[in-house]
């Protein structure tokens, strides 16, 4: 016969896994969400096989169901053996509580299901309804009795299992061996035997005990109570009232027990709620328990500074969470409902540490369910982020312009490269241009054409010099130059030069700002900020304001971007020149530095690039202000000069004379890794009458210098591979050859390269150069050569 089995249970998932668990394996199930509604339907139905019902209930739980079911209200039920489960309670405290108050078995949750199936299989396998009580009746001896025996119990004892004491056993012996469910005690006429004895039994052993007495109204009758007796009786005992005393004993002595496991675990929830409320008042993040409805139940100190208002009645987050930002976080929630929130950032109103300044805070929300069951109260968890993140923005704007500088930098060492190589081709075009014009018959065709082709080479090499100057790589002569003098000096030149729509302004005190400096470029600096804020005018017109001031302590690390060096930006000028223009995009601004990159339908895009490598031989810095429609405004730092007296670099040695000094007289080595520029000086010299030798290397020119002592002069390049200019003046001072030498090299006569080797030759001649500047070259190194030796100088 399929077994009947009734389940009670208010979860919907512990009723749905019971009762699967049990229809699965042959039973069939009867399933209450409601306790009372489980009752309703036993008033009228036949008898379960078995009850299984969860202990935590609404309304009616677990304990009270028991009793109810084990009352006179139920008589059909007295042998139908209960199942009491607990997902809330457990240990021996809760089993005994739930046997003593009619349950034949208790299950902690969640258990596995053979373990289910294992209780409900012992509970309705053995063929008996459940497991009697144990009653174990005993009788103190009392010598003075005249050795009358124990009184028997008259009667039927129903619902317990009666036992009893062999002869010769004591009752604690007994009580030992049987460990019964309730003590039914008959005292002998002497008191302090039985109050022993009850002593006794409640140090090992705490069952109710029921004390029969000849005359249970005597005046040790107090005694035996506060002795530890649960009732008493008279005798002659009848095993119905019996009965009925021993189970109200065992109900009030099972209701105490509740209420003791019932108040220890509310003292151990006080204790974590205490301990819970001390975290979150520690806690730095806000923490906010919502219910269903998103209304506030608990928040924490950290909260209420978070989420100003969270504390009033009817506060929603809505209130001050961007709106912008609340889908996000809604959906956030719902996912937190049903399980956990990653992290959502939301923006809410607030103020800048240290000061009363408003601004948005960025709060990263997470969340987990915090009700009894899916679907209830969420809890959620607001940490500020707002410094990390702007922290990581100024993070990532550094590395950008970090990129943005070594990009610059590296395109500054290629293009320093390139217009080196260029300059070794452009000394042949104008040499050999310079050469045939030269043998040109006079006021020809072919002399102007010519003359065309050295102009466009030269053109060519003001090219390669801008380059030169976005590298670094150009001449700077520093010297003390009075900034704000420099400006009013050019204003003459400038406002010719502007469109009639543009005004130029010129602002500043007349206090002189003196910079270590190189006039002429920073003349081309000036030029260049002024006619590109005149071009940004476009036609509306407007103003070009140019200002000469001292700059502010830190201005240069405060911008938003910046080329070059900040270095003691307290000591530093700034030069100022703003337009009310049309302004530039942040892409646009980004790469205004960029060699080639320009706005304009005609423009080569080397004007702002070469002016950021003037800026950086400087040692300055810029920085740059625009938006659109709000015009542009750049800011040069240069370092201020200590003095207003010349603090440039000494001046390399070198002569020029005039024109009629005679040309040096024999060989001349000329020394370079270019065989163009080589055939073009040998050229050159040739058509002067001199004789030429030439290598390509030092290594190979100090093998020539060995067979040849007739050498007079040489032409030496300054970068080659091998042995370069450098190391080849060197080995000529330790070999003792005292001859004229005129370096020659792409990079300028400032450069640290050049400079480092000034005593070393005795002319400089940069390239590209033509026949004439080769030949002014010679005669310079010439006359050095004999003012050297005309003072010892080796």
């Amino acid at each position: 016969m399929t077994p009947r089995v009734l389940v009670v249970n208010d979860d919907p998932v512990q009723l749905h896994w019971i009762s699967e668990t049990l229809r699965v394996h042959g039973n069939r199930v009867t399933a209450f969400l409601r306790s009372l509604d489980a009752v309703e339907f036993l008033h009228g139905a036949e008898p379960p096989d078995l009850v299984v019902a969860d202990l935590h209930m609404p309304q009616l739980d677990g304990w009270k169901l028991c009793r109810l079911l084990r009352g006179e209200e139920f008589p059909q039920l007295a042998d139908t053996p209960i199942l009491v489960v607990s997902a809330t309670f457990s240990g021996a405290d809760a089993e005994q509580v739930s046997k003593s108050l009619g349950a034949n078995g208790f299950l902690p949750l969640p258990c596995a299901a053979d373990r289910l199936l294992r209780e409900v299989g012992e509970l309705l396998g053995d063929g008996r309804a459940r497991d009697l009580p144990l009653l174990l009746l005993a009788a103190m001896a009392d010598r003075e009795a005249d050795g009358a025996a124990p009184p028997l119990v008259s009667g039927e004892l129903s619902g317990y299992h009666l036992e009893a004491p062999s002869n010769g056993e004591t009752v604690l012996d007994a009580l030992d061996r049987l460990a019964p469910a309730v003590v039914v005690l008959v005292s002998g006429p002497r008191l302090e035997p039985v109050v022993a004895t009850l002593e006794s039994i409640k140090d090992r052993f705490d069952p109710p005990v029921v004390l029969v007495a000849r005359d249970p109204a005597v005046a040790g009758s107090l005694e035996l109570l506060r002795a530890g007796a649960d009732a008493l009786l008279p005798l002659p005992l009848h095993a119905g009232e019996l009965g009925e005393l021993v189970a109200r004993a065992r109900r009030e002595r099972a209701l105490l027990r509740v209420e003791d496991v019932l108040e220890a675990r509310t003292r151990e929830l006080r204790i974590s709620e205490r301990k819970i409320r001390g975290l979150m008042a520690c806690v730095p993040d806000g923490i906010l328990a919502l219910d269903r409805h998103l209304r506030v139940t608990e928040f924490n100190s950290a909260a209420r500074l978070l989420l100003p208002g969270c504390e009033l009645p009817g506060f929603r987050l809505g209130d001050v969470v961007h709106p912008e930002d609340m889908e996000a976080l809604e959906e956030g929630i719902g996912m937190a409902v049903h399980g956990t929130m990653s992290g959502v950032e939301v923006r809410v109103p607030g103020r800048r540490p240290g000061s009363d300044e408003a601004c948005d805070r960025i709060l990263e929300v997470r969340g987990a369910p915090h009700g009894a069951g899916p679907g209830e109260d969420v809890l959620l968890l607001f940490r500020d982020v707002t410094e990390e993140r702007r922290e990581a923005e100024r993070q990532r704007a550094i590395e950008r312009r970090l990129e943005h500088t070594q990009r610059l930098e590296s395109l500054g060492v290629m293009a320093g490269g390139i217009a080196h190589d260029f300059n070794n081709l452009l000394v042949a075009i104008l040499g050999y241009a310079g050469l045939a014009r030269m043998n040109a018959p006079p006021h020809s065709d072919l002399e102007e054409y010519l003359w065309q082709v050295e102009t466009a080479a030269r053109r060519a090499s003001d090219l390669t010099e801008q380059i030169l100057t976005f590298s670094g790589a150009a001449p700077v002569a520093l010297m003390s130059v009075d900034l704000g003098a420099l400006v009013r000096e050019m204003t003459g030149l400038l406002r010719p030069a502007l469109p009639s729509r543009a005004a130029l302004v010129i602002e500043g005190d007349a206090a002189p700002a003196p910079i270590l400096g190189d006039a002429s470029q920073l003349r081309q600096v000036l030029m260049n900020l002024v006619m590109n804020g005149a071009e940004a005018l476009e036609g509306e017109g407007g103003r070009v304001t140019v200002r000469v001031r001292a700059a502010l302590p830190g201005e240069a690390d405060s911008v938003r971007t910046i080329h070059g060096r900040s270095d003691g930006a307290e000591s530093m000028v700034c030069l100022e020149v703003e337009d009310e223009g049309a302004g530039m995009e942040a892409a646009t601004l980004d790469r205004i530095f960029e060699p080639f990159f320009t706005t304009k339908t005609d423009g080569r895009g080397l004007g702002l690039a070469a002016m950021a490598g003037i800026v950086r031989a400087h040692s300055g810095s810029i920085a740059v202000e625009s938006s659109p429609g709000e015009g542009t405004r750049f800011r040069v730092f240069l370092p201020r000069a200590m003095s207003e007296q010349s603090l440039g670099y000494p001046e390399v040695p070198l002569s020029r004379y005039a024109t009629r000094t005679p040309l040096a007289r024999g060989t001349v080595l000329v020394v370079d890794d270019e065989i163009s520029v080589r055939n073009l000086a040998s050229d050159a010299l040739r058509q002067v009458g001199l004789q030429t030798r030439d290598a390509g290397d030092g290594i190979e020119a100090l093998r020539i210098l060995e067979d040849s002592p007739d050498v007079s002069a040489i032409l030496l390049d300054l970068s080659m591979p091998g042995m370069d200019g450098t190391a080849f003046l060197e080995a000529l001072r330790s070999r003792g050859i005292r001859v004229p030498v005129v370096l020659s090299s792409g990079y300028r006569l400032q450069d640290e390269r050049v400079r480092g080797a000034a005593d070393l030759f005795h002319a400089f001649l940069p390239k590209p150069y033509g026949p004439h500047d080769l030949l002014r070259s010679l005669r310079d190194a010439g006359h050095e050569a004999e003012r050297r030796r005309a003072r010892g100088i080796p």
